[in-house]
């Protein structure tokens, strides 16, 4: 598992590494219940990417099933809270980003750059 810090992202896995690696956000990893939920959602990807499709599984989709396993962990209800909470986080993020007070280098805890001098004229 990584945790880097994402503008737009909450959590992915790469599927081809071996074994498969899942990136979390570093802006949301302060609130358990939702590192929980990427976890959880992160491992049902790789557990459906690891398998060739059921033969029993009535038709389902993809999202169906998806949906089946992750609302088996975690209630519906609580999946929709979850989501709104990772959204208003990463809106949180971009709007502190974009203020002038941080800088792109002080976001990854380097000192601040100094503002470039010109050269005199003439």
């Amino acid at each position: 598992m990584v945790v880097r810090p994402y503008k737009t992202r909450d959590a992915f896995t790469n599927l081809f590494s071996f074994p498969s690696t899942i990136y979390l956000n570093g802006h949301l990893i302060d609130d358990e219940e939702i590192v929980e939920y990427l976890i959880i959602r992160e491992l049902i990807h790789i557990k459906l990417h690891m398998y060739p499709p059921m033969r029993y599984t009535g038709g389902l989709s993809y999202a169906e099933k998806f949906d089946s396993i992750l609302h088996f962990f975690i209630p519906k209800e609580k999946v929709e809270e979850i989501r709104e909470r990772i959204v208003k986080k990463l809106i949180e993020v971009n709007r502190r980003l974009q203020s002038p007070l941080f800088s792109s280098s002080s976001f990854y805890g380097a000192p601040p750059r100094a503002p470039r001098s010109t050269p005199p004229e003439g």
